[in-house]
């Protein structure tokens, strides 16, 4: 029987090899040890990932109403089938001479240095304060600033969604910088036409107004629940802004929220069941929230928030995610 420091030494020697060439080793090292449940939450993933349930759902075409395909992206997959996942989800076929040929033409104009400077940030900020957190090395982000100057050639339309590019930096993991191109491109497109935006299979909302709307919708879904107001009436009276929580986790797509194993668990989830799939998530994370500090309230820790900053409280709830929410039990609230 391995102990943790033993397990965490095995993820380091098994799993890492299964990322691309982008990812940075201290960064993924530095949130797996943080994370107490890792021992249960990859061998939950290996019990329910494996070979012959992704041969199965490799040999059809994936979608939503795959109901084998949705198990497998809430219950979690085992980083060496993300990549074949992810580009069945989308069917992506493309060719990498493709890519390159449109890179060159269109950001010939560009020095170097201008594409590692001003990069398009498709918001208010910068690229740097869009990605405040990431697990890519130099390659990483010069690949994804790349991605992104690409992208906002291809399609200008782009008004606001800084959580492209932080979904980018996820997928630069498993994906290749082609590959990662192609993902994004075809979530963006697809998200700007008429298909089923009704039924909350788009991914990303592109203007202020349409994600401002989005956070007024996400939090009326979950405060409109019976659930709701059960578990989280106190966690309100605590000083706690629903509205203010939901826009910084979906501004950066959770990176400095959950840990590397949870984050990498809710990305395939996401890429399938889009939108739906973060009202869940949400949900599932603040009903987690109340219940930890509930019971510390039982152990004698009463939290204020009377003195706390909003940015004090979303560090507090962050400490939360990284180390003591279990994601194999938050995973059955989804």
């Amino acid at each position: 029987m391995l102990d943790d420091s033993e397990y965490h030494e095995q993820f380091i020697l098994e799993y890492l090899p299964c990322f691309t060439e982008y990812f940075s080793k201290t960064k993924i090292e530095k949130k797996i040890i943080s994370y107490k449940y890792l021992i249960e939450d990859l061998k939950r993933i290996e019990k329910v990932s494996t070979e012959e349930m992704h041969k199965q759902i490799l040999s059809k075409k994936i979608n939503y109403s795959s109901k084998k395909a949705k198990n497998l992206c809430r219950n979690g997959i085992q980083y060496k089938y993300m990549h074949d996942i992810i580009l069945k989800i989308f069917n992506i076929q493309f060719s990498p001479e493709d890519y390159n040929n449109k890179a060159k033409l269109l950001l010939k104009d560009y020095s170097f240095s201008e594409l590692e400077g001003a990069c398009p940030s498709f918001s208010q900020k910068t690229f740097d304060e869009v990605l405040p957190f990431h697990y890519l090395n130099e390659k990483g982000i010069s690949a994804l600033k790349e991605i992104t100057w690409l992208l906002n050639s291809v399609l200008p339309k782009i008004d606001y969604c800084p959580s492209i590019i932080c979904l980018g930096s996820l997928l630069l993991l498993f994906l290749s910088k082609e590959e990662t191109y192609e993902v994004l491109r075809t979530i963006i497109e697809t998200d700007n036409g008429d298909i089923e935006l009704n039924r909350l299979r788009w991914h990303f909302r592109y203007t202020i107004q349409e994600n401002i709307q989005m956070e007024y919708n996400i939090k009326t879904c979950i405060t409109e629940l019976t659930e709701y107001n059960q578990q989280f009436n106190q966690f309100e009276k605590m000083g706690f802004n629903i509205t203010m929580i939901i826009r910084d986790m979906f501004k950066n797509f959770f990176l400095d929220y959950i840990n590397f194993i949870g984050i990498t668990r809710i990305l395939p989830f996401f890429l399938l069941e889009g939108i739906k799939g973060i009202y869940r998530f949400i949900y599932a994370l603040l009903y987690t929230y109340n219940l930890s500090f509930e019971n510390d309230k039982k152990n004698g820790k009463n939290i204020s928030l009377n003195d706390k900053t909003q940015d004090e409280i979303f560090a507090l709830l962050k400490v939360k995610s990284n180390r003591i929410i279990d994601f194999t039990h938050l995973i059955f609230h989804i």
